[in-house]
């Protein structure tokens, strides 16, 4: 399926979403998040995919949220707008959903939403020329978009607080300092080294890398004995598939897995 604000692609288990409106830096108008949901939407009825990458068309990732729209609804600061709102950041944060890893390829700078979209990713690898920070207070708004939920639990509750007060916009390397990025690269590296990433993903068990993706979340969030018994009921979910016994076979044999997702 074709989409107006976004492409899709799908190659070797790997699906690529590329934000497609450089001429407007990719903003997050209400038209671009719901085309982002629908091809996530559409990747996970295809099955074809082990793991998505997010990236962007022109010098930007993300520039955040649409001006336009945000002028129009303070227009209408109604019960009804707020409603819209929320729809809007449930929508755009449909990655968050997805079953199989996520990798933001960040191409340039990723700013206020924007950023807010690649901390919605399991992993963010960005060109070192690219920049990004939780803008908001800036033009006068309270964070959204679960900003404040992702940002405080990639960076800590401090850091955070320093980045979102003072709209703080930094670096691709201090973002890999930190921890908000798990790696800086020249932006001519940036396609390979996020092709090799997801390479190395979509060559592993489909049904224990998602298993592994819910228990490392839950594990983020809850008691240690409500993840042992989650990861000792992912261990037999996956008892009952080929790829453990093709693992095991692999590893006696000294061989690389050849795993079918079955």
């Amino acid at each position: 399926m074709e989409y107006e604000n976004v492409i899709l692609d799908i190659k070797d288990r790997v699906a690529t979403v590329t934000l497609n409106q450089p001429d407007r830096r990719n903003a997050l108008s209400l038209e671009m998040v719901n085309d982002i949901e629908s091809a996530l939407g559409e990747i996970a009825e295809s099955d074809e995919a082990r793991v998505v990458v997010i990236t962007g068309s022109g010098k930007a990732f993300s520039s955040g949220g649409d001006m336009k729209s945000m002028a129009e609804g303070m227009a209408n600061p109604s019960s009804e707008s707020r409603e819209q709102i929320l729809d809007y950041y449930r929508t755009a944060l449909a990655v968050r959903e997805v079953a199989v890893p996520t990798i933001a390829s960040m191409n340039g700078h990723a700013i206020g939403a924007g950023l807010t979209l690649a901390l919605a990713c399991d992993m963010r690898i960005a060109a070192q020329e690219a920049k990004m920070g939780p803008t908001f207070i800036q033009i006068g708004l309270n964070p959204g978009m679960g900003t404040t939920y992702l940002l405080t639990r990639i960076v800590g509750l401090a850091k955070a607080c320093e980045l979102v007060f003072t709209a703080k916009v930094i670096e691709a390397g201090e973002a890999e300092r930190i921890g908000l990025i798990n790696k800086a690269v020249p932006r001519d590296m940036l396609a390979g080294e996020t092709g090799k990433l997801a390479a190395a993903i979509a060559a592993g068990p489909p049904q224990a890398m998602k298993m592994a993706k819910r228990s490392l979340y839950l594990g983020a969030s809850s008691d240690l004995e409500t993840v042992l018994e989650y990861e000792s009921f992912g261990q037999g979910v996956c008892t009952l598939t080929e790829d453990l016994k093709e693992g095991i076979t692999a590893f006696l044999q000294k061989r690389d897995p050849e795993f079918k997702g079955e």
